[in-house]
């Protein structure tokens, strides 16, 4: 039971925004996959997207939930997780909301358009400062080593977006246009800050340089003023961003694409401010003399030194960007009986600071026009612990559905690394030209019967 409640913890809290599972790409029924692969299949000719939203996590140095449900000595899963971490293992989040999609279907033609915002975070772990801090410096001894050294980027803005499709014959062509509006941000530019722990004496050195953008004590009215969301320019942060994709019938069930998206940076220029360190110490022990009483003085030093080195200032920053994660994706779409459909994908997301692959394949069935169920597997990261599943429900022209792609975390949430949920609510009108059941429609029931009287 103590499993169930955390899972449903967990998803409370991750539905409040989000990224798109990697079960999205394939699940055709639901309007929005398009924002993800601009040349996807039309299934519906009018959406009009209400709610929408969920969260995409990843942390690759341990599994977090060990932590709190493994069963033994939870000192023992501690040290375990610290001692496997390995240099370049970071946690990432994207959080994201949809706040209105509009999906309309003319002919050979597709239009879309909608604005979201999103907030992501990039932090690398600083492994060496963690090592230190559980067993000490005896394992550093004579050496000099970069407790920090690690990326953190934090980064929240909103985006309005406008693409379109046109299918010519066999090939299919999608592209988006997004506007960006920066609300905050927070990066590392320079973390070193290095401690030399050798016999005759201690060193210290740091080079620390961080930038930011946007008032961290109102990032909660930032986000709900509906300005920053709907209006170009209004936050002073602007960017652009663009997604293309295409994809080719090899035959009338076998059906290729590949995507590149996210290409694009936002140009941050107001409210900045740059906080800096640079400095040097070093401690050979306190120059103590009993007679003149002037140990006072020598612990002062050593106080103003490492304050010299370490110390944080503040200053008015100055223009910078920040590029978007790009994604690249490949994806196989196979038809079978019915319009059933197996998917088979590989993604790829990169920045100058980290890399992200995952694959994985889906199968969508249709049960009936009304109501479609998806099943997945994933594997991200070297994570091979990922199944997921997802459905679509339409009554009266309002369609309900959620994905996952780790169901399994329900049953083993200490083995979770990675979190990707996403629901939503969409009020739509079916293409029927894409049979979304593979079951023929009652006009055509008709007209077949009609021609097996004759």
């Amino acid at each position: 039971m103590k499993r169930i409640y955390t899972f449903f913890l967990l998803a409370s809290f991750q539905s409040l925004y989000s990224q798109v599972p990697y079960s999205f790409y394939g699940f055709y029924p639901i309007a929005q996959s398009h924002i993800f692969n601009p040349a996807a299949p039309v299934h519906e000719r009018f959406t009009l997207g209400l709610i929408n939203t969920g969260l995409q996590l990843h942390n690759t140095p341990f599994r977090p939930m060990e932590l709190f449900l493994k069963d033994g000595n939870i000192n023992q899963v501690l040290r375990n997780s610290i001692s496997g971490m390995k240099q370049g293992d970071f946690l990432t989040m994207d959080v994201r909301t949809d706040l209105l999609f509009l999906g309309i279907k003319i002919k050979d033609l597709y239009f879309t358009a909608g604005a979201y915002n999103q907030m992501s975070l990039l932090f690398g772990y600083p492994v060496e400062l963690f090592r230190l801090a559980y067993f000490g410096n005896a394992q550093y001894q004579n050496q000099t080593v970069n407790i920090l050294g690690n990326s953190i980027e934090s980064i929240s803005y909103s985006a309005i977006h406008a693409g379109t499709q046109i299918q010519m014959k066999r090939l299919t062509i999608g592209s988006r246009v997004k506007l960006l509006n920066g609300i905050q941000s927070f990066k590392t530019e320079k973390t070193r800050a290095e401690i030399g722990f050798y016999d005759t004496a201690w060193t210290l050195s740091s080079d620390i340089l961080i930038r930011s953008s946007g008032s961290f004590d109102n990032l909660d009215k930032d986000f709900i003023n509906i300005q920053n969301h709907l209006v170009p320019g209004s936050t002073g942060n602007s960017g652009v961003a663009f997604d293309f994709a295409a994809a080719w019938d090899v035959s009338p069930k076998l059906r290729v694409s590949a995507l590149m998206a996210d290409v694009g940076k936002i140009r941050w220029n107001r409210n900045l401010t740059e906080y800096y360190s640079s400095g040097t110490a070093e401690f050979k022990g306190l120059n103590i003399n009993l007679a003149d009483d002037s140990q006072q003085d020598s612990f002062q030093e050593v106080i103003d030194s490492i304050n010299s080195a370490l110390n944080i200032n503040k200053r008015e920053g100055t223009s910078y960007s920040t590029a978007l994660p790009v994604r690249l994706s490949a994806i196989v779409d196979y038809k079978f009986y019915k319009n059933q459909r197996l998917m088979a994908f590989a993604d790829y997301r990169f920045t100058n600071d980290f890399a992200f692959f995952a694959f994985g394949a889906q199968y969508h069935i249709p049960l009936f026009t009304w109501f479609h169920l998806m099943g997945s597997y994933t594997v991200s990261n070297r994570n091979f612990y990922n199944f997921g599943a997802g459905f679509a429900i339409k009554l009266l022209g309002f369609q309900i559905f959620a994905i996952t792609d780790q169901l399994n975390s329900i049953f083993n949430p200490e083995k979770l690394n990675s979190i990707n949920v996403r629901i939503g609510i969409n009020y739509s009108l079916t293409n029927h030209s894409y049979y979304s059941s593979g079951l023929p429609s009652k006009k055509k029931k008709i007209k077949n019967k009609e021609l097996n009287t004759e």
